[in-house]
């Protein structure tokens, strides 16, 4: 959307606006970057199994 208001007007005014989306995706970029490399690395350290080895040891219906 912003591309093509872009291309359709003549005015320079979206320069700043097309640099404060570039910004926010780029920060969202790292951001879910950072949760993958976070559950890598719980999967890694074998974490993960351990919580699934933990709900397994807990009765059903307990959490009540």
């Amino acid at each position: 959307m912003f591309l093509i208001s872009r291309f359709m007007s003549d005015d320079s005014d979206l320069d700043p606006i097309l640099e404060y989306v570039r910004a926010i995706e780029f920060e969202t970029l790292v951001f879910f970057l950072g949760i993958l490399l976070l559950v890598r690395m719980l999967r890694e350290i074998r974490a993960l199994n351990s919580l699934v080895v933990g709900y397994d040891l807990i009765p059903p219906g307990s959490w009540r």
